[in-house]
């Protein structure tokens, strides 16, 4: 789940079933208005109960995602590996307001099984909280209060984000860049960059776009090219240091590379590969309308 920035809980609370045993608690919440406690739990016995897992995080790995990994430590049933997870956590409750608009309010906190309180604290500024993906990584101090405890007796720690049972560093498309360069790929400057060039040969759009450049499969990221994506990164008023740029070099040479390619050529990949379809289950169908198990 590296990279996975979360999504829906119901889906989070269904992914983690299919790795835990009936009634095991996946998630809880605890908030200061009504209805705002819930408990989660596995609804049936899993799947997949016996096999081993690993499931692999990093900081970008938040929300929906910390609560599955949470749960798999907090019960013993996998190990996680990677880095400490971002720390997002908050249940919000829209309330609306005038004209159609609505205020997106914190309510309540989720907690893993073990009472591990996910979400990280931003004690300083908001500002370090968000660029919390763009910092090195140091193992951080715990408190004895913030000491819990999973199924089988391990001592896991609350406080901010799932801490991995064996930490890796994890690198960027193989890179380990400096903070410039996860700078630059959290604000997602590479494709800001790519989005001003357009495939040699790409029919797909029929009117003629004005300002932007047509490049072929190969193209080269030469010193031209990487001064125009510095002049670019500095117009969306990021500063840049030419000494901190060249350092991450070869990182920003890939990234603008990948950036690019999946712009330009990922669709006429895509159409490339041959259509793979399930073969017809009238069974399935039916099940699926009527709501049965089976249709899993």
């Amino acid at each position: 789940m590296r990279n996975n920035p979360g999504g829906p809980l119901d889906q989070a609370i269904k992914v983690s079933n299919q790795f835990l045993t009936r009634a095991d608690l996946i998630v809880y919440t605890r908030g200061r208005v009504e209805n705002s406690d819930q408990d989660y739990h596995a609804t049936a016995d899993g799947e997949f109960t016996d096999i081993p897992l690993v499931v692999i995080v990093n900081r970008n790995s938040a929300s929906a995602s910390e609560i599955v990994a949470g749960a798999i430590q907090d019960h013993d049933r996998g190990l996680i590996v990677g880095e400490t997870t971002f720390g997002k956590a908050l249940v919000q409750s829209i309330y609306r307001v005038s004209h159609g608009a609505g205020l997106a309010l914190t309510t309540a906190r989720y907690y893993t099984p073990s009472g591990r309180m996910i979400q990280r604290p931003w004690d300083g500024t908001f500002d370090e909280y968000l660029t919390y993906s763009m910092r090195e990584q140091s193992p951080r101090a715990h408190s004895p209060a913030d000491r819990k405890y999973t199924t089988g007796g391990r001592e896991v720690y609350s406080g901010g984000g799932i801490e991995p049972d064996n930490r890796i560093a994890g690198p960027i498309e193989g890179f380990d860049p400096s903070r410039l360069g996860r700078l630059l790929a959290a604000r997602q400057e590479f494709a800001s960059f790519a989005e001003r060039f357009s495939a040699e040969g790409d029919r797909r759009i029929a009117g003629v776009s004005r300002g932007r450049r047509l490049v072929a499969r190969g193209f080269a990221i030469d010193d031209a090219l990487l001064e125009e994506f510095k002049e670019h990164v500095r117009g969306r008023g990021l500063t840049v240091d030419d000494a901190a740029f060249a350092a991450d070099l070869d990182f920003i040479r890939a990234m603008m590379r990948y950036a690019i390619d999946e712009a330009l050529f990922s669709v006429e990949e895509a159409r490339a590969q041959p259509v793979r379809r399930r073969p017809a289950d009238p069974t399935r169908r039916v099940a699926l309308r009527r709501g049965c198990p089976a249709a899993r």
